[in-house]
């Protein structure tokens, strides 16, 4: 079975190599009589397809780029190279390591310990909701980073290196994307009355500072935002009253800060505040950029992935207070209370420098690096959180290590899908693919009703289905009617 399905993945790609190809002498031939949209459409497009060439089927699109006027050869090595970017391509000839639902799932249990609050949080949960485990798993590490605030740290070079992260959680609508956020706002209500440990949904930056400010008594805590794609909006149309994200990179790491608003001066002192979010994978690509994947901010969020739902409670059952919850409450205040202080690392110290060079020396440039620059801070954070929920030693030992090194292994796949198949493709790949996952998960659909569940107009459905026929990917079919014209079916090309 596994040698059937490498020789498909085989076929596909040396189909869609022949494709590209294909769509390489057609742009050269039109290249001329073209507009300028047209033109960059098909540089857009070539950008992500062109990694998949092998080195030989490179050289002929060169040649025939230059040829042709089209680009210099040193322009389209600039193109090949932000392709292998965006896409994550480690080098010509190979393709994207598929990641799905399963790949993701195998990942996320080898980071979960089978003891401890993690376990309970996880075996409590997944039975009374069906919100994904990845967003429970990360829930639950979020509740611990902000319980830990500035209680626990790690000498850091100049600083202290405190456990806070930040998530955010990426699926459609209806994948309890917002449950995952609501039990730890819960759990933290459970244990601090006061409320301090939840700190205001504000997006300002006048309004975050005040609330930080040291007369508030508020350095640590977690903030949460339903909805990331108004930040997100707001950032890319540069809105003035967000708080930049520079203001949330200097939070994040801890740094002290002082200001001047409204004529009264505010200081901000060294926080470690947590931070849990949401969004649809269409609306982060909407307002977002490969660009901004590398920027400072992304480098520090936690990109939690969520393609498939195993399971659907139409009516979810509700949390017993009185149960398990009071002994995940208990549990969160004992490590509240006597996990304290500095922690050492001397036990892991030498496995951490050995893993920590592998990675960077097999760590190919262009793929999540502003998150690779920070993989060591990571690593230790997550160790941080792993020690407490596992043996509260003030000496994190390697077992909590290891977990750390799972986690982030499942992080990096949890982004892979997210910039392969939103930010990466340009806007008529996208519809492109969006119309093939559709039609493989209709099986055969009329061509109307995509168009309009999908708002597609008529001249953008000629084009995608050109090319969908062209890539062998659907049949197209003639149903007769009696009542008027004949209506086209699309059906996967798989299924026949």
């Amino acid at each position: 079975m596994r040698t059937e399905g490498l020789n498909r993945e085989a076929l596909q790609l040396a189909e869609k190599r022949r494709g590209i190809l294909e769509f390489v002498d057609l742009a050269a031939r039109d290249w001329p009589k073209l507009g300028i949209k047209q033109r960059q459409g098909i540089l857009n497009t070539l950008e992500f397809d062109l990694p998949y060439l092998r080195p030989h089927e490179l050289k002929l699109v060169k040649r025939t780029f230059t040829e042709k006027g089209i680009l210099k050869e040193d322009e389209l090595d600039n193109l090949i190279k932000r392709g292998y970017q965006v896409d994550g391509i480690r080098q010509s000839g190979t393709s994207l390591k598929a990641i799905d639902q399963t790949n993701l799932d195998k990942l996320l249990k080898k980071a979960i310990p089978q003891k401890g609050f993690l376990k309970q949080y996880m075996d409590l949960f997944s039975e009374v909701t069906d919100t994904p485990e990845a967003f429970l798993f990360w829930g639950a590490m979020t509740t611990v980073s902000t319980i830990l605030g500035k209680n626990v740290w790690i000498p850091w070079e100049a600083r202290k290196l405190y456990p806070n992260i930040w998530c955010v959680f990426l699926a459609p609508s209806g994948f309890r994307k917002g449950t995952g956020i609501d039990i730890p706002v819960l759990l933290l209500r459970e244990i601090d009355e006061t409320g301090k440990l939840l700190l205001p949904q504000i997006g300002s930056e006048e309004g975050l500072t005040k609330a930080l400010d040291e007369n508030q008594g508020q350095d640590a805590g977690l903030v949460r935002w339903q909805e990331l794609s108004k930040i997100l909006r707001s950032w890319s149309k540069k809105q003035s009253w967000q708080a930049p994200q520079e203001f949330w990179i200097d939070l994040y790491d801890n740094k002290p800060l002082k200001k001047k608003l409204s004529s009264a001066e505010f200081n901000i002192p060294i926080t470690s505040v947590s931070f849990l979010s949401a969004s649809t994978p269409k609306s982060f690509a909407n307002f977002f950029t490969p660009e901004d994947l590398e920027g400072g901010f992304f480098g520090r969020v936690y990109l939690i992935n969520c393609l498939k739902k195993a399971k659907y409670f139409p009516i979810p059952p509700s949390i017993d207070k009185k149960g398990g919850l009071d002994e995940l409450v208990n549990h969160l205040k004992e490590i509240k209370e006597n996990f304290t202080g500095e922690l050492s690392y001397l036990r892991f110290e030498e496995a951490f420098n050995y893993w920590a060079k592998k990675v960077q020396e097999e760590h190919e440039l262009g793929f999540l690096d502003s998150f690779y620059s920070r993989i060591e801070t990571h690593a230790m954070k997550l160790a941080m959180i792993y020690e407490a929920t596992l043996t509260k030693n003030a000496e994190i030992r390697e077992e909590s290590f290891g977990y750390a090194v799972k986690a982030l292994e499942f992080l990096v796949a949890s982004a892979q899908p997210l910039i392969s198949e939103e930010i990466a493709l340009s806007e008529i790949e996208k519809k492109i693919t969006q119309v093939a996952k559709y039609i493989e998960e209709m099986g055969q659909v009329p061509r109307s009703a995509i168009m309009q569940n999908l708002h597609i107009t008529a001249s953008e459905m000629n084009n995608i289905e050109t090319t969908l026929a062209e890539r062998e990917l659907i049949v197209v079919q003639d149903e007769s009617s009696m009542r008027g014209p004949s209506k086209k079916i699309y059906i996967w090309s798989q299924n026949l």
